[in-house]
């Protein structure tokens, strides 16, 4: 179950003299030829990684079948942030196989226009409600072509902590969110020195601008700071599905929008979505808001 750690971790040992002393880049040894070889085995087909998203993808169909159970003609959308090479996303499209005429759309984002190509090869020909598209969760959403109010579901696995600021890319990721709308988060738990001498060689490890929230030589938080963060970005009934696991280095969390959106032009607004948001008003600078 370690074999895809061991590999990888051995090749950027080899490489981190080079990479120390700029002689090669990490994205280089990591993704030798663009290739997502050495990093797909460590997000899919190990023990650890494969059960969180297993606990993922049963806790999104158990809100799905509620969703259903509410209304039989619900169509639920899903985003799913820096789905990156699909090692959460391949788990979970054959449990939506049951649901798919409730699926009117699977958002598969990410910021690597390679990893958006993979998506459309791999999984758009057999689940033809999967749409690739780029996103950077960092930016406003509507430069980005990105819909507020306009998703049940967001998934983010391994990729909020690579940004510089959690409490920003909370209120962009809740932006896309209906009321009442989810996001589960799959995200490290503890500080890792496999983490740290693989990923942690690449620039976005240390992009955290907000070191007071972050393990300390980590971009990750923990599962307290999580839950305190996401409470004082307006997210309610906060649990963790996973609770028992977290040793593992891993945690689950699921929380769900409580419809409000905070955006930063000239001040912090919180604007109800009740109507069109894109229509709303900067009221010191009477400018449209990126929202």
């Amino acid at each position: 179950n370690q074999k895809a750690q061991v590999i990888l971790l051995d090749v950027c040992l080899k490489a981190l003299p080079n990479i120390l002393t700029k002689k090669c880049l990490a994205t280089d040894v990591i993704f030798p030829n663009s290739s997502m070889v050495l990093v797909e085995g460590v997000y899919k087909n190990n023990a650890i990684a494969d059960q969180f998203n297993n606990i993922l993808g049963e806790t999104i169909v158990a809100y799905i079948q509620q969703r259903i159970h509410n209304n039989p003609k619900a169509k639920l959308k899903l985003l799913e942030i820096g789905a990156g090479t699909g090692g959460t996303t391949e788990g979970l499209l054959p449990k939506l196989i049951p649901f798919q005429d409730n699926i009117d759309q699977y958002l598969y984002t990410d910021v690597s226009k390679a990893f958006l190509m993979h998506a459309q090869d791999k999984y758009v020909k057999d689940y033809p409600y999967v749409m690739p598209h780029f996103f950077d969760v960092t930016k406003p959403l509507l430069e980005q072509g990105i819909k507020p109010d306009n998703y049940d579901i967001v998934i983010a696995t391994n990729v909020l902590h690579a940004t510089p600021n959690i409490r920003e890319t909370l209120q962009n990721a809740k932006a896309t969110l209906h009321r009442s709308g989810i996001i589960i988060i799959n995200e490290l738990s503890n500080q890792s020195w496999f983490a740290h001498l693989t990923f942690g060689l690449l620039e976005g490890w240390w992009l955290s601008q907000d070191q007071a929230l972050r393990i300390s030589g980590s971009p990750g938080l923990y599962p307290e700071t999580w839950e305190r963060v996401l409470k004082e970005e307006g997210f309610e009934n906060i649990i963790f599905p996973a609770k028992a696991l977290h040793h593992l280095g891993q945690q689950l969390i699921v929380a769900e929008s409580n419809g409000l959106i905070k955006e930063c032009t000239n001040l912090f607004l919180e604007t109800p979505i009740t109507s069109s948001i894109s229509n709303s008003k900067d009221v010191i600078t009477n400018k449209e808001i990126p929202y």
